[in-house]
């Protein structure tokens, strides 16, 4: 689908793409390939430029140019003159200078993305015969606001070497060049022009910045993404269009080719040179991949594109067929509208020099099935998606599309329920992933609610991002992952579901054993403040006197990985590995189980004398989506009396202090006498302020008769926990 640099220094995933919700693909088979074998008649480098020393060498590239019917799907050929070989330009070596000419090439504006891959000749483009004309290479690269229908093309030789230099492996992700310049060894005079030196930049942004200068020719990536199927002013298409356009990508909302003409997404046509193909990562109700040409087929070997589809080496994708709607014609950047339609096989190399597909029937025990639904205002919308598992499992695949492939086909229902771009309120979800570590399965679920003042669409997906993972990353490398299934539901509503944390106390401060925690919520619409209690238990041997924090379980992970899923109002982040527990997929299904839902209030104590030790931490839950954090300072309050020891019927002063409070409050002061398991409130007493933030309280125990426990409690502040002081008075009988 497009022509796309080797030499970019970013990741060419969306190289040639097109990006589609739509209908479900289905199976062709193994469709037996026309004409299937190797070329018979090719041009290597030497020989090619023997003959061009003499001149440019006349000859046609095959192509489909689309259209309404069955029979615009068949190649056509295109004029072309070879001009000359440019050397060092990419990882194999050289690539070759051509000139598309003809009215075919003069109205659509150039060499069009799509048209990567389409076999060029050399023979009379007037009496094309591509059974007998030499085959020289694959068109793979196009002229940056095309000059005269320039473009370069990837040499046979580096296409078939393919085949026999590389087996099935592991995904592998492998940096790239960022540019190339190399000047030609004769001038070529294209048009008015003549080009002296040719330029590869590494995005169409690097194209732009290349200072124009007399003699130069840059070319570029020209990998038009299609967004088709959801709507431009969704969240889906804005947030996707923003990371391909950051990295150098031009985005497009396509035209749904697949209300075109007799398009059909089951339509099969034999694989053969030059005709369309596509190359996704995942086929159903969301699609996703590229689209290009068909540079020749070997048996049940295709080969396409004459350049990367991502560089992933050896790799697991869909093979297709592709329908070709029509051309986008510009003096830009041209490009095909493309669908893709029935599976015809698997890609399994994606290597410099061009993409290596296998035709066979589709192997369902490979596939990850994602299933999703959306339910709103009694409305639902069902979809079903597959995809690899190679790819579902992969952690590289995070690092491609900044999200992971299920993550993306469990949104396509989302937008089609609520029939908008945005929705402010709330949402239910239940998110359920079948894992396999080798050797037995493990479903694991998340159920949890959203809600967002802005758009709770987008953020429903991400406890299936962070589920996946949490599930792939494998630190250690002990914990291989194969993501079999996905199933995902999500019921949306208007109405909002929120609560924040305004407040939290704990009265008369921590403890030993279980800590009744009262948090204070306001609900939205609700002019009442709500309570919610939490249950902290502190294990023997806890040192008391630190600080604890009492927040919603989505707040501070849209704090710390808010650009993660977008500053999203609600998430969950799981804790992953950490750095000493060797956690096979087993342990890390279990801590996904256990991980806090965004209804859960948590209160964590620090614990110790470093903020940085994780404390005990206690977890309650609620019916609204909870935001906000309080974060309350351990305070101090000590008890004592004038006179430790009295005599009977006297009286003494018991006085008190309170460390770190801010401003005035109260204490609440208990008698317990000796011999006695009751405890009396005698006194409630104001508490007053020094000039250093001292809080000073006293109070006069008259005729005491026995010995007495005094216990002075403050229930807190806004900013500060609660704590306890005690105190003994002594009494002896007369003398």
């Amino acid at each position: 689908m497009h022509v796309a640099a080797r030499t970019s220094a970013r990741h060419l995933l969306f190289a040639a793409v097109i990006l589609i919700v739509a209908s479900a693909l289905l199976v062709a088979g193994a469709t037996p390939a026309a004409n299937a074998a190797p070329p018979s008649n090719t041009w290597d480098l030497a020989t090619l430029q023997s003959h061009l020393e003499t001149g440019s060498v006349p000859g046609y590239f095959l192509t489909v140019l689309g259209g309404p019917t069955v029979a615009d799907q068949t190649p056509v050929a295109i004029p072309a003159t070879i001009e000359s070989i440019v050397p060092g330009e990419t990882q194999d070596g050289a690539l070759i200078l051509f000139q598309g000419t003809g009215s075919d090439i003069s109205s659509i504006g150039g060499i069009a993305d799509g048209m990567s891959g389409s076999p060029i000749y050399a023979g009379n483009p007037l009496a094309p015969n591509p059974d007998i004309d030499p085959i020289i290479g694959a068109v793979s690269y196009g002229d940056w606001f095309t000059t005269d229908g320039l473009g370069l093309a990837t040499p046979i030789e580096y296409m078939t070497a393919i085949e026999s230099n590389y087996t099935m492996g592991t995904l592998h992700a492998t940096p790239a060049a960022s540019a190339h310049s190399a000047r030609l060894a004769k001038p070529v005079t294209v048009g008015s022009k003549t080009i002296k030196r040719v330029v590869v930049a590494a995005s169409q942004a690097k194209a732009e910045s290349v200072p124009v200068t007399v003699g130069a020719a840059v070319f570029a990536p020209l990998d038009t993404v299609q967004i088709g199927g959801l709507s431009s002013r969704s969240k889906l298409f804005k947030t996707t269009a923003a990371k391909l356009e950051a990295a150098g990508y031009h985005v497009v909302a396509a035209p749904a080719a697949a209300s075109v003409g007799a398009y059909d997404p089951a339509w099969s046509t034999p694989l053969v040179a030059g005709a369309s193909v596509g190359t996704l990562y995942s086929v159903g109700d969301m699609w996703i991949g590229a689209a290009g040409t068909v540079t020749y087929v070997d048996g049940d070997t295709v080969m396409a594109y004459g350049h990367p589809l991502d560089w992933l080496g050896s790799t697991e994708a869909y093979l297709t067929n592709a329908w070709v709607a029509g051309i986008w014609h510009t003096t830009m950047e041209p490009y095909k509208l493309m669908a893709p339609s029935a599976v015809q096989g698997t890609i399994v190399q994606d290597r410099t020099s061009g993409v290596e597909g296998v035709i066979g029937s589709r192997p369902a025990e490979k596939e990850t099935k994602v299933t999703a639904s959306a339910t709103f205002n009694g409305k639902t919308v069902e979809s079903t998606s597959y995809m690899p598992r190679s790819i579902t499992s992969s952690i590289t695949f995070y690092d491609l599309l900044w999200d992971m492939l299920p993550t993306y086909a469990a949104q396509v229902p989302i937008y089609k329920a609520i029939d908008a771009g945005y929705l402010s309120g709330s949402a239910s979800t239940s998110t359920t992933v079948v894992v396999n570590d080798g050797t037995q399965d493990y479903p694991v679920t998340i159920n949890n609610l959203w809600d967002d003042q802005d758009d709770v669409t987008y953020y429903t997906t991400g406890d299936l991002d962070n589920m996946l993972l949490t599930l792939t990353e494998n630190v250690d490398g002990i914990a291989p992952a194969t993501i079999k299934s996905v199933d995902f539901h999500v019921d949306f509503s208007a109405n909002r579901n929120a609560a924040r944390i305004v407040g939290a106390q704990v009265r008369g401060g921590l403890k030993i054993g279980a800590n009744h925690i009262t948090v204070k919520l306001a609900q939205y619409g609700v002019k009442e403040f709500k309570t919610q209690d939490v249950i902290l238990t502190l294990p023997k041997g806890t040192e008391l006197g630190d600080d604890l924090d009492v927040y919603g379980a989505g707040f501070w992970s849209d704090y710390y990985y808010g650009d993660m899923f977008d500053s999203g109002a609600s998430a969950t982040v799981g804790k992953g590995a950490t750095t000493d527990d060797r956690q096979s997929v087993a342990d890390l299904v279990q801590e996904l189980e256990n991980t806090p839902t965004n209804n859960d209030i948590l209160a964590d104590y620090q614990g110790g004398d470093s903020s940085d030790v994780a404390g005990p931490e206690g977890v309650g839950s609620t019916s609204w989506a909870v935001n906000g954090d309080v974060y309350l300072n351990a305070s101090n309050t000590f008890l004592y009396p004038r006179r430790h020891l009295i005599v009977r019927g006297k009286s003494t002063r018991i006085m008190g202090m309170i460390m770190r409070v801010d401003g005035d409050s109260a204490i609440s002061l208990y008698a317990n006498r000796l011999g006695s398991t009751a405890r009396k409130l005698v006194a409630t007493l104001k508490v007053k302020m020094d000039r250093n933030s001292i809080g000073h309280f006293s109070y006069t125990a008259k005729h005491l008769k026995a010995p007495t426990r005094y216990t002075a409690v403050w229930d807190g502040d806004d900013d500060h926990l609660g704590s306890t002081g005690t105190t003994m008075v002594i009494v002896v009988p007369k003398k």
